[in-house]
């Protein structure tokens, strides 16, 4: 991997409804793989990842303030619930964490996004998905 200028940790799944100690150990193993990767000279961006208001507990710990951050609405937006789950805990990270800039893998749709570009700055990756049908979307 040193080929590359850096890397984003796993986007490891934390679900709504998920078990606790499942989502705890996800959290875990994005952030070990995060130091594994930093210990051996490769720069990181963290992503982030949570569920729902239980899981703010801990899914924000151990990652850096003002810095660059990435997170993934992949597979985690579809009903209402998750969508308005997402932008709830987007905001608790922008509140938390102060980041600079945030990657953003996949869609951004308004009812998400909408009014949170005063916060920090958002870079939009469209997802494999979207890339092969940008012309249906």
């Amino acid at each position: 991997m040193s080929q590359y200028d850096g890397a984003l940790t796993p986007d490891c799944t934390l679900a709504i409804g998920q078990l606790d100690y499942l989502q705890m150990t996800n959290t875990y193993f994005n952030r070990a793989v995060g130091v594994y990767l930093q210990q051996h000279g490769i720069p990181v961006i963290p992503t982030v990842r949570w569920s729902d208001e239980d899981s703010f507990r801990y899914c924000f710990n151990g990652l850096p303030k003002h810095s660059i951050l990435a997170v993934s609405t992949h597979g985690c937006i579809k009903s209402n619930e998750q969508k308005r789950m997402f932008r709830t805990g987007l905001i608790k990270m922008i509140e938390l964490l102060e980041p600079t800039d945030v990657i953003v893998h996949g869609y951004m749709p308004l009812s998400i996004f909408e009014g949170l570009e005063k916060l920090t700055r958002f870079h939009n990756y469209p997802n494999h998905f979207e890339k092969c049908r940008k012309d249906e979307v």
